[in-house]
C-alpha cells in the first residue's frame, strides 16, 4: 500500500503513498492460493473438531473424576 497502492472494496485505484521508482513492485501469482485453499481449510476444520473431541472428552473426565471423590 505504500510503494505499489492498493484496490478498496468498491473497486477503486489508490495510488502510493511513496512512489519510488527504484523499488520494484512485488506481485504474487494467485493460483497456489487458490489450489491451497481448499485444502488447507479442511486441515484446519478436522483439525478444530479434533481438539475439540479432545477437550470435551478431558472435560467429562473431569467432572467424572470430581463426583467420584465427593
Amino acid at each position: 500500500a505504500l510503494v505499489g497502492g492498493y484496490t478498496d472494496l468498491d473497486g477503486v485505484q489508490h495510488t502510493a503513498v511513496i512512489s519510488a521508482s527504484f523499488l520494484p513492485q512485488l506481485t504474487l501469482p494467485l493460483n497456489a492460493f487458490t489450489l491451497t485453499s481448499p485444502s488447507l481449510g479442511l486441515l484446519l476444520v478436522f483439525r478444530t473438531n479434533s481438539s475439540y473431541k479432545r477437550w470435551d472428552e478431558a472435560r467429562k473426565n473431569w467432572g467424572m473424576n470430581i463426583n467420584h471423590t465427593r
